[in-house]
């Protein structure tokens, strides 16, 4: 084994993380230039063909959506007004002819409920004809503007009666320390 150079494996690393830095050195030039053009690309891609596409999205949208929003005002909350009514009616009929057909069965036990039944319905029409009443009119645009206080109180008016005559103050009483007064429990002194 003389004259063979032995290496070790340390020295075979050191090698070969120098001629990876000697590489890395040589092909950096390159992807830095091939960076700037990529990134001078997609910024000419985005100005000239995906912010335009963009807006133009956009715009067409908005009308599509006012025209649609325009249309389901005009048309659909009238019907759905109607259509609730008419349910009700409808509901209100039907259990006018259960209540009928069931007292024809029961007899004079149906009439409480029959009254309760009447107060359900009443309490639901009006809970049918109150949602329906919102509906209309936040479609319509009423209720957008909430109620908003004054942003100053008015002024008050001031009076000028002339000086104010200040309250005399009390005089302490001088009492005669011998003497017991007063209630003992609610006088603290003593």
């Amino acid at each position: 084994m003389t004259g063979s150079k032995t290496t070790t494996f340390t020295e075979t690393a050191k090698d070969l993380r120098d001629q990876a830095a000697d590489y890395v050195e040589t092909v950096k030039p390159h992807v830095s230039a091939a960076l700037a053009s990529a990134k001078d690309h997609v910024e000419e891609f985005v100005e000239s063909t995906a912010k335009p596409a963009l807006s133009e999205a956009s715009v067409k949208a908005r009308e599509v959506a006012g025209e649609a929003g325009h249309q389901a005002k005009t048309k659909g909350l009238p019907l759905v007004a109607s259509g609730a009514a008419y349910a009700a009616t409808k509901a209100n009929e039907a259990k006018e002819l259960a209540a009928q057909k069931a007292d024809e069965l029961t007899g004079a036990k149906q009439k409480r409920r029959r009254r309760r039944l009447r107060l359900f319905t009443l309490l639901g029409i009006g809970l049918v004809a109150a949602v329906a009443g919102v509906l209309a009119r936040k479609a319509m645009g009423g209720g957008q503007g909430a109620w908003q206080a004054p942003a100053t109180p008015p002024a008050r008016p001031v009076m000028d009666d002339g000086p104010v005559a200040e309250a005399p103050t009390p005089q302490p009483e001088f009492t005669d320390p011998e003497k017991p007064h007063g209630d003992p429990l609610s006088d603290p002194l003593n």
